[in-house]
Parts: structure tokens; C-alpha cells; sequence
């Protein structure tokens, strides 16, 4: 894939490590690398740049299936030496893997889980750099020029829970989004389209994208969910329950993206997140949701600061589809779910003016 090194945009070593890490002029940099992401070449191409220009200060790490060896190879770059700063070359999912890695391994010292990370376009939602560090439709991105003028700002990820009956509570880290149904159904649709292209030897493309959408709209079925509400009585906790409402899609989502291209109204610096529920399949309603969501103002709730929205999933099926940040979730009837904002943050470069003045 051609592009240009812009080699004249760079600055010295010194202006670029006080835009990381200002107490750190010779620091490395720890790029986290997921080959299997649907656009890895496109991150690739960009971190080439910086390779060029700082050689082996550039510390590549690959990404496995197995997330404790990814772990394994990030802490051990990371306690290797200074750190100026994380560059991921993934997806959305890997920017949530080095996020709960970089705030949750009990091997990393506060001061580097306040490294800086960099988000580039490497995966197929791209919900991420699309909002940190938005470049024009298809382009490359010079990483040193990003560098160069991004800021650092906090977010808090979201908390995905899940829990089915006496089994173990699952929590998982979601920068981005989180979702139960429709969402979680067309990640399993662009999993099993991304296994016959790599067959190929292709990437996934926009095509892909929207048959994988519309299939998955074609089949989600409508469940039942009852929100709660729990209150603590001392060492009790006591539990109110709604009504159960109909749904074919509720989403948790932290920041401003839904997919590539719907938008929702808050931003990832804001204390709060939005949960936006698709509640039936009529034609009529369909269409109302579909125009809200892609002119900006889709229907929904902002939950403010540490506020829970939770509820249990009622569904005749045998299974419905949640996914965390592209990962795919099986939840069963009578699963808890709940989503939150996690109480920690973690430091994003961003170069996005919206963002920039929220966190303002």
C-alpha cells in the first residue's frame, strides 16, 4: 500500500518524548501488533514510519489468541527499559486487551499504567482511532505527525458483567461498546466471513460489513429483558425489578460510535455512557431507529458518572449473541448483564477537538 513517510513533519526525539511521557527522553516505543486484524497492514505501513526514524527504540509485540501470553510479552516490554509510549497496530478488541492489561496486571507499576496510548486504524470497526485520531476515509496515517500534535486525555472503559445462574461472574473490559442481540450476532457473522476470507488469503471489506449486518438483522431474534435495581441494606442487597420489554439490540456504548458509521451523543472523555435499545422489528419503528442513530440522535439513556445499567435476558432461543469490543459472548436465559464505567482510567492520545474539549 503506498504512502508517504513525511519525513519533513518529524521533530526531534526531545518534542516527541515531552508529548508522551515529559520525564522520559529515551524511552521505547512498545507497538502492540495483532496480525489478525481485518486492516493490520494499514497500522503496519504507519508504524514503518516510526521504525525508520527510531529503529530498534521501536519494540514490537504480537498479539495471541491466548490473552495471558499476550500479557506475558506486554509487561515484559514494557518493564523492559523506559517506555515513551503504546502504539497499537489492531483493532478495537486489542486496544481493550493492552487496556485491561495495563490496568489490571498486578506486574505493571502505577507510573506505566499511565503510559500513553496511540489507537491506529488496524481493525474493522475502528471505533477507536475514529474517534482519537480521525484521518481521511482509506488514508495512512502518519504516526509521527499524530504525535506530533495529540494530547492525552483519560478514559474510563466500560465494564461488561455477565452472569448466568451459580456460575462465575464474568467481567470484561469494553473501551468501546458493549451489546446484547443484534450487535453481538453480526460480530459472529463478520467471524465466520473473516475465517472463509483468510482462507483466501483476503481481508474482510465494507461489502463484508453490511452482508454481515443485514443477515444478522435478518435473523436476531426478539428477547425479553427486565432491568434491576439493586439497593444495599447493610450486608443485604435488595433487588427491584421493571416489567420485561421486548428488544432485538441493546447497547452500551462509551463514546460517540456505534459501528463505523452511527453515531450517539456523548463523547469517550464525558462521565457517563449511553445504553440505546432497538425494542421490535416492525418496518415503522425500524426505520425511526435506524435514521435516529445515523443523524446523531438515536433514542436512549446516558448513565451518569458510576451508574449501572443492569438487567436479566429472557430469550426462547437457545442462546443469544453479546459481544465486548468485537469479541462475541454467549448469554443463555436468565443471564445478569450489567454495564458500567470502570472506576480506573487509562491515558489515550488524541487529536480530535470534540474530545479535547470535553475533557477540557
Amino acid at each position: 500500500m503506498p504512502f508517504d513517510f513525511c519525513h519533513d513533519a518529524c521533530h526531534s526525539l526531545a518534542t516527541m518524548s515531552e508529548l508522551w511521557t515529559p520525564n522520559n527522553n529515551d524511552g521505547n516505543f512498545v507497538v502492540v501488533v495483532n496480525d489478525g486484524s481485518t486492516s493490520h497492514l494499514r497500522a503496519k505501513a504507519a508504524v514503518g514510519e516510526l521504525e525508520i526514524e527510531y529503529g530498534d527504540r521501536v519494540k514490537r509485540v504480537k498479539t495471541e489468541r491466548d490473552r495471558n501470553e499476550t500479557r506475558k510479552r506486554l509487561v515484559q516490554a514494557l518493564n523492559d527499559g523506559p517506555v515513551a509510549g503504546i502504539i497499537i497496530a489492531g483493532g478495537d478488541g486489542t486496544d481493550s486487551t493492552v487496556t485491561e492489561i495495563l490496568m489490571m496486571s498486578p506486574d505493571i507499576s502505577d507510573e506505566l499504567r499511565r503510559t500513553t496510548i496511540t489507537s491506529l486504524y488496524g481493525g474493522n470497526g475502528n471505533l477507536g482511532p475514529n474517534q482519537l485520531t480521525p484521518v481521511p476515509y482509506r488514508g495512512v496515517p502518519s504516526l509521527i505527525k499524530i504525535l506530533q500534535t495529540a494530547k492525552p486525555v483519560d478514559v474510563h472503559p466500560l465494564v461488561a458483567s455477565f452472569k448466568h445462574e451459580d456460575e462465575e461472574q464474568q467481567e470484561i473490559i469494553a473501551l468501546y461498546c458493549a451489546d446484547i442481540g443484534l450487535g453481538g450476532l453480526t460480530v459472529d457473522k463478520l467471524e465466520r466471513r473473516r475465517k472463509i476470507a483468510k482462507s483466501k488469503h483476503k481481508n474482510l471489506n465494507e461489502r463484508d460489513n453490511v452482508l454481515a449486518f443485514v443477515s444478522a438483522f435478518k435473523e436476531a431474534p426478539v428477547f425479553s429483558y427486565a432491568r434491576f435495581y439493586e439497593d444495599k441494606n447493610g450486608e443485604r442487597t435488595e433487588r427491584t425489578y421493571d416489567d420485561e420489554q421486548p428488544a432485538y439490540g441493546i447497547f452500551g456504548v462509551n463514546g460517540s460510535r456505534i459501528g463505523q458509521y452511527a453515531h450517539v451523543p456523548t463523547e469517550l472523555a464525558d462521565p457517563e455512557f449511553f445504553v440505546s435499545i432497538l425494542r421490535d422489528k416492525r418496518i415503522s419503528r425500524v426505520t425511526s431507529d435506524v435514521a435516529k442513530i445515523l443523524f446523531h440522535h438515536p433514542s436512549g439513556e446516558h448513565i451518569k458518572d458510576f451508574g449501572v445499567f443492569s438487567c436479566v435476558i429472557k430469550t426462547k432461543e437457545d442462546f443469544i449473541w453479546g459481544e465486548t469490543d468485537g469479541e462475541p459472548h454467549v448469554l443463555r436465559d436468565g443471564t445478569e448483564v450489567k454495564f458500567s464505567r470502570h472506576q480506573k482510567s487509562c491515558r489515550f492520545n488524541t487529536t480530535n477537538p470534540r474530545l479535547l474539549k470535553s475533557a477540557a
